[in-house]
């Protein structure tokens, strides 16, 4: 049975290779960790390459902030409620989106 709150059922839209609309070639997809998770609100972000941002959203697609990365890689979003989001770290090539739960 669908249960909307996994989000476990997301993830598959967000692997593979994403397609540059300007050039027409692909190019392999952006590749992070994000830990720990789940968090208390602030977490740590690292990847292969360099972030240019990174975005938070709700399951329903609604952004609900955005932090440029410039020299740490701590995230805090210690103001949102318990639950599950989305995580977008957008590069130069491309972008990719993770969850995160947030338990206080």
């Amino acid at each position: 049975m669908f249960d909307p709150y996994n989000a476990d059922w997301i993830i598959f839209l967000y692997r593979g290779n994403t397609e540059s609309a300007s050039s027409g070639k692909k190019s392999k997809s952006p590749v992070f960790r994000l830990f720990p998770n789940p968090t208390d609100g602030r977490f740590f972000i690292e990847g292969e390459m360099r972030f240019q941002k990174i975005e938070i959203y709700d399951l329903l697609g609604n952004k609900l902030g955005e932090t440029a990365i410039y020299k740490t890689n701590n995230i805090d979003i210690g103001y949102l409620r318990d639950g599950i989001y989305l995580v977008k770290a957008v590069t130069q090539s491309g972008y990719q989106m993770i969850k995160v739960s947030i338990i206080h």
